[in-house]
C-alpha cells in the first residue's frame, strides 16, 4: 500500500508557492516566463495588453532607485516586443511598512497597495443538501464565457476574438467548476492542482444569489475536490477587504504581497 505524504504546513514556503502559481496562471493564458535578476516577466506573443497577459511578478526591490531600474528594464522589454506600457509590478514579500520610498512612488507615476494570500486545508465534508458541484467541459465553458463577455458594457469585438483562443487554452489547466443550488447555477471558480495544493482564481457568486452564504459553500466544494485529487491545501490571493469572508470560510493568512501599479490618471 502506498501512502501519499504531504509536507507539514510549517515546512511549506507559501510565498514561493504564491509566485509559482502567479507565473503558472499567466503561462496557462498563453505566456512565456523569463526570470531576470530581480523579477520574472511573462510575455504573451499574441496579446499586446498588460494585465494577466504581459506582467512582472516576483519583484525584489530594496529601495526606490532599484525599483526605478526594474521599471526601466520592463518598459524596454515591452517596447522591444511591441507591447503596451506595463501597468503593474507584483512584489513578494510585501514592501509595505516603514519603507520611506513607498511615499515617493507618485514621483514616478505609480501607487501601491497590499494583497494577501490565504490557505485552507482540503476537507472531506459533503456539500449541504440541494447543492451540486460540477466540472464542465471546455466547449460548454467557452459558449458560456462568450455570451457573458458580449453582454458587458466594455465588450470589444477585436479584443474578444484575440482572447477567445487563449481562454480555451486556459481552461485546459484551470478547469471551470460550478456550484448549483436545486439545479440553478449560483457560482463558479477556476482552479488547478499544482502539486500538493489547489490554486483558485475568479471566485464568483452570481449577483442574484449573493449574501446568502453560497460563497462559503463554493469554497467547500473546492476543498472537497482538492482532497479527492490528493492536494492537502488550497491557496488564493485577495485584497484586504475580503479578509473577513475568507477567514469565516476557514482560511488563514499565509503571506503578503504588494502590487505597485501605474497611476494612469496621473
Amino acid at each position: 500500500m502506498t501512502t501519499t505524504r504531504h509536507p507539514t504546513t510549517s515546512a511549506v514556503d507559501w510565498l514561493a508557492r504564491a509566485v509559482e502559481s502567479e507565473v503558472a496562471y499567466s503561462v496557462a493564458r498563453g505566456g512565456a516566463a523569463t526570470e531576470y535578476e530581480n523579477f520574472i516577466h511573462v510575455h504573451n506573443p499574441t496579446v499586446p495588453v498588460a494585465g494577466d497577459y504581459n506582467r512582472t511578478i516576483g519583484v525584489r526591490a530594496a529601495d526606490l532607485d532599484q525599483f526605478r531600474g526594474i521599471v526601466a528594464a520592463v518598459e524596454e522589454i515591452h517596447r522591444d516586443n511591441g507591447l503596451l506600457r506595463p501597468n503593474s509590478y507584483d512584489t513578494y514579500p510585501s514592501v509595505e511598512g516603514d519603507n520611506e520610498w513607498l511615499a515617493r512612488l507618485p514621483e514616478i507615476g505609480h501607487r501601491f497597495w497590499s494583497d494577501v494570500f490565504f490557505r485552507a486545508e482540503a476537507i472531506t465534508e459533503k456539500l449541504p443538501r440541494g447543492f451540486e458541484w460540477l466540472t464542465i467541459g471546455e466547449d460548454e465553458h467557452i459558449e458560456w464565457w462568450d455570451a457573458r463577455q458580449k453582454a458587458t458594457d466594455y465588450y470589444d469585438e477585436a479584443m474578444h476574438e484575440m482572447l477567445l483562443p487563449l481562454e480555451r487554452v486556459f481552461v485546459r489547466t484551470y478547469r471551470p467548476r460550478r456550484l448549483l443550488k436545486d439545479g440553478e447555477l449560483v457560482g463558479w471558480v477556476h482552479c488547478a492542482n499544482l502539486g500538493n495544493y489547489f490554486r483558485l482564481f475568479d471566485v464568483e457568486i452570481d449577483e442574484r444569489f449573493q449574501h446568502r452564504g453560497y460563497g462559503r459553500i463554493l469554497l467547500q466544494g473546492v476543498k472537497l475536490e482538492a482532497r479527492a485529487q490528493g492536494a492537502s491545501h488550497i491557496l488564493i490571493r485577495c485584497v484586504e477587504r475580503l479578509r473577513p469572508f475568507y477567514e469565516d470560510s476557514g482560511f488563514v493568512e499565509c503571506g503578503r504581497g504588494s502590487v505597485i501599479r501605474l497611476d494612469e490618471g496621473a
